[in-house]
């Protein structure tokens, strides 16, 4: 049976599908590679799984775990799109870095902070390149990593390594 049930999937986004709620159920049940060619259910599915999750990356203080979600892709736009629906759908701190002039000139210290201050990151593959580079992404803080577009990781040795 199913954990996540079409009636208790809450959204302003759009009414899912069986098929779609049956995915989010996939991914919390554990890693799942998904093929999915609407922008929409892919953003969906990343929105609903990030908010089921949540309680994973809220504060010790708060009951949670202090984890951290990243969201990783190679369109700015879309990723964008990704974080603003979590925006809207929950009360997660989210930001999205999408060019190298975002962090071009951070610090070690830097990133740390970012990662202290969101609870939800969403970058491009670039962006995560310069923050392994800096050797300053703490991959033992995350409780979901989402990567859009997983066929083109190859393009990006640093990142498969």
């Amino acid at each position: 049976m199913n954990r996540v049930q079409p009636e208790n999937v809450h959204t302003t986004i759009f009414t899912p599908r069986e098929y779609q709620v049956e995915l989010v159920d996939a991914c919390l049940r554990g890693n799942v590679l998904s093929v999915l060619a609407s922008r929409s259910t892919r953003t969906f599915l990343i929105t609903m799984v990030t908010r089921e999750l949540a309680h994973h990356t809220r504060s010790t203080d708060h009951g949670g775990k202090d984890l951290r979600t990243l969201i990783l892709g190679w369109s700015g736009p879309s990723l964008v799109r990704a974080g603003e629906a979590i925006q809207q759908n929950t009360n997660l701190a989210v930001t999205t870095y999408t060019t190298l002039d975002q962090v071009d000139k951070w610090v070690p210290s830097r990133w740390s902070q970012a990662f202290r201050e969101a609870q939800v990151l969403i970058m491009t593959v670039d962006v995560l390149e310069r923050g392994l580079g800096d050797g300053v992404l703490p991959f033992d803080m995350l409780n979901l990593l989402v990567v859009t577009d997983a066929h083109r990781m190859p393009s990006s040795p640093s990142v498969v390594e």
